[in-house]
């Protein structure tokens, strides 16, 4: 698309930040382009189907099950998903995914139109899409290092994850507008539309692939010949020093933060700041807009993108802050901690992020960066329950808990010597790792 590339010159001309580069890659511009779109595209469909499923049920505990049954599959599917994107083209996988998710909305809305909705075809809408999300999720990101030949990565992970955090900001408020004013089939026809153009601009991007080490291209897929790529790429991720310690803080900070940060601060909105539900969403919006602030940091900056100091720092400054939470209760200050925290986890994600993309090859990329999605969402369903059976009584401890187990693991990792061997490592490292 021209007139992005004209935008990235322009805006690389007048701020000189690094983020603007990868844009000028058309390959990677197209990519950012769809998956934008995807972006945008499942946030309306997340509010569009929640409306739709109370509109029609009057339930609750139908919406509930409808998110729960969408993201059980995502968890189960998602490494199978990564062994198949690094076995076959990602970017036929995510073309087709988004393809086949157009279509399968167009059939949704004829459906709905006719008014032939019911709780078990919603059931069935849902595990398909979770699974092409599964599928989907892991050539996406073997798509990023490929689009852009492994340069720049920084910068590509900031604009991606940016574009996403962006569209986790406007996408509900657009959608609930485009609901609440024309109808849920107005809302699945945009959603559609988003896949249908995302598809397209994906269908003119041209990526190489390395040939393969890690899996053999020829082999017929069986099953067992896909579960023996996942154990490569598990064993591949466990010898790394780095991706291992990756994958630890991943899962420590996932079970520790999920449930005692969002219900925890649901719960304090509620009973000791003013105004509870202005109060929640004006935290949770100082969270997502200081992790876009984050994000756009991480992709501009060259400087202070040692893998190892981020790995200490970030559980280390989020494990204080999750502390600090539970033992001040001024809004002033929630506010600061609160956009501390998310800029500082969102800066930590693009570089590492980014790192892994630069050392890991091609053909595994797939299967790691599944590991690394199910390390992030695996956990949230046990760490929702067990902070909600202890924050009406317990907020202030729950936070505090939360903190100490988070720090721990910064403080386990500097002891162990993971944090000062990685250290020594990119000491002795000839190339800088940025370039």
């Amino acid at each position: 698309m021209p007139i992005l590339q004209t935008i990235s010159r322009q805006l690389l001309k007048i701020t000189n930040l690094e983020i603007w580069k990868p844009l000028l890659n058309r390959d990677f511009r197209m990519l950012w382009f769809s998956e934008t779109l995807s972006f945008l595209g499942d946030r309306i469909h997340f509010i569009a189907i929640i409306w739709l499923t109370y509109e029609v049920f009057e339930s609750g505990f139908a919406m509930a099950t409808v998110l729960a049954v969408s993201s059980i599959p995502r968890s189960v599917f998602m490494l199978v998903g990564g062994a198949i994107s690094d076995w076959w083209s990602p970017k036929k996988i995510a073309l087709y995914a988004n393809l086949i998710r157009a279509v399968l909305l167009v059939i949704f809305i004829f459906l709905i139109n006719t008014e032939v909705v019911s709780l078990g075809m919603l059931y069935v809408f849902a595990v398909i899409f979770g699974f092409i999300g599964a599928l989907s999720y892991p050539a996406f990101m073997s798509l990023i290092p490929l689009t852009t030949n492994g340069k720049n990565l920084e910068a590509a992970n900031g604009l991606m994850q940016g574009s996403s955090r962006f569209c986790g900001m406007v996408g509900p408020a657009i959608a609930g507008l485009i609901v609440a004013t024309f109808g849920a089939s107005v809302a699945f026809s945009i959603d559609a539309a988003t896949f249908a153009i995302g598809a397209a601009a994906l269908s003119v991007i041209r990526v190489r692939r390395q040939k393969s080490e890690y899996t053999n291209q020829e082999e017929v897929r069986t099953v067992r010949a896909v579960f023996r790529d996942i154990r490569t790429g598990i064993l591949f991720a466990w010898r790394d020093p780095f991706l291992r310690a990756v994958l630890l803080v991943i899962v420590v900070l996932n079970f520790s933060m999920s449930g005692p940060f969002i219900i925890g601060l649901a719960t304090l909105s509620n009973t000791v700041f003013d105004s509870g539900a202005l109060n929640f969403g004006i935290l949770l919006a100082a969270y997502s807009g200081s992790g876009l602030a984050g994000m756009f940091i991480a992709g501009s900056v060259k400087r202070f993108k040692s893998r190892s100091i981020i790995l200490f720092a970030v559980p280390a400054i989020v494990g204080l802050g999750m502390i600090s939470l539970g033992l001040n209760h001024h809004v002033v200050f929630f506010l600061l901690v609160i956009a501390i925290m998310g800029m500082v986890m969102a800066y930590g994600n693009v570089v590492v992020f980014a790192w892994i993309q630069r050392v890991v090859p091609s053909d595994i990329i797939g299967r790691v960066m599944s590991l690394i999605m199910v390390a992030s969402i695996g956990l949230e369903p046990v760490s929702y329950a067990i902070a909600g059976m202890f924050v009406d009584e317990f907020v202030e401890l729950v936070f505090v808990v939360s903190g100490v187990m988070i720090a721990s693991i910064a403080v386990i990792l500097l002891a162990n010597g993971t944090i000062m061997s990685l250290y020594k490592a990119e000491q002795e490292m000839t190339v800088d790792p940025t370039d």
